[in-house]
């Protein structure tokens, strides 16, 4: 089974950085088997586009698709 790569783009990255700021500042996400992170430390993995950053921009994206299946689920 091959394993798919998935880079992205800037405007990624930069959408979900904008998504986190705007995270209340009390929040700590847990991302099983990696661990709890507070709203800095998800800002630096995403700023050195770690792989926990990678991680968490395909999170996001995921919760996003979740929501054009739904709609389309309604329509």
């Amino acid at each position: 089974m091959s394993t798919r790569i998935r880079t992205f783009g800037q405007r990624e990255w930069d959408l979900i950085r904008a998504r986190i700021e705007a995270m209340p500042p009390h929040l700590k996400p847990s991302i099983g088997g990696v661990g709890e992170f507070d709203k800095e430390r998800l800002l630096k993995e995403i700023d050195e586009r770690t792989e926990i950053g990678e991680l968490i921009v395909k999170i996001y994206f995921n919760y996003f698709r979740s929501f054009k299946k739904e709609a389309a689920l309604i329509a």
